[in-house]
């Protein structure tokens, strides 16, 4: 992994934000990065096609706004951090949260993308919706920041796939970083093969034997050995058994981790608003921060 040269946090001034504030600031401190702030004006400027008298009255108040919130974010972030006022950037502009967050994070070319878990207009427990949105858009690592262990292990989750390395990758830097151990787990995932004799036929269930069984856990582990070799990533090696996103956030709860890194695949379009169900799972439901790596087919990640 290479070290972000820009984090980008984005902030609406919740609780949640301010926890994505202070984590933002820990990562640009340990990686020596550039850190700036991104805080979305929620203002539906209304078209005055009928009335353009209007629209240059609009356009001041909308100055206006974004203004005290530049100053309020910045009031923010100095009392959270203790920056000066001449070290912190923020950017202000006006839409929809998730749009203004991604637009900002990919215009300023933002190596990380740090959120809160929800934000001031979210409801209930949880992801919020918005940071679900900016999730699957951005087109770099994002690391949702939530309440969690302060101290702890970093969980990397692999299904050893190219986008998972990456993901590997990441976590291992991270962990060396924070000076925290390293847990790599692979979670088996299989199903009995089925046989359709018939083409609407009920199909028969052919079981696993006890010696394929044994040999798909000692591939994967060894596949798993390989991989970290490759990396030279030194870890504690788990390989668990069942529905990954089950089997995640359970490691994740009994070793108390600090973090869970996971991998998808990167893209355009349509593609990059794809993050896979495992990942989306354990966004939704992880007992700590969550850093989302995307992988790019093209090569490496942003």
């Amino acid at each position: 992994m290479k070290p972000p040269l820009l984090i980008l946090c984005a902030t609406d001034l919740s609780a949640d934000a301010d926890l994505a504030v202070v984590a933002a600031d820990d990562m640009a401190r340990i990686f020596g990065s550039r850190l700036a702030f991104v805080h979305a004006v929620p203002y539906p400027a209304p078209a005055q096609v009928l009335f353009p008298h209007l629209v240059k009255g609009t356009t001041d108040r909308l100055m206006a706004v974004s203004r005290v919130a530049s100053e309020t974010v910045a009031a923010r972030v100095a009392s959270l951090t203790a920056r000066k006022a001449d070290d912190i950037d923020v950017r202000v502009d006006v839409g929809p949260p998730d749009e203004v967050i991604v637009e900002t994070a990919e215009e300023s070319g933002a190596d990380l993308l740090v959120i809160g878990v929800k934000g001031s207009d979210s409801e209930g427990e949880g992801l919020g919706a918005t940071a679900v949105r900016i999730a699957r858009h951005a087109h770099c690592p994002v690391l949702v920041v939530r309440k969690g262990p302060a101290k702890g292990p970093v969980l990397a989750a692999t299904d050893l796939s190219d986008p998972a390395q990456v993901a590997l990758a990441v976590a291992s830097t991270l962990a060396a970083k924070l000076e925290e151990p390293l847990v790599a787990l692979h979670v088996v995932d299989y199903s009995p093969v089925v046989v359709v004799p018939e083409a609407f036929g009920p199909g028969i269930p052919i079981p696993v034997s006890d010696e394929e069984h044994k040999a798909i856990l000692k591939a994967a582990g060894d596949r798993l050995v390989e991989v970290l070799g490759m990396l030279d990533a030194k870890a504690d090696r788990l390989v668990e058994e069942g529905p990954p996103s089950d089997r995640i956030l359970a490691v994740a709860n009994q070793i108390e981790a600090r973090l869970v890194v996971v991998g998808t695949e990167g893209g355009g379009g349509l593609r990059r608003m794809l993050l896979g169900s495992v990942a989306e799972d354990v966004l939704r439901l992880a007992p700590c921060s969550v850093m989302l790596v995307r992988h790019h087919k093209s090569g490496g990640h942003e």
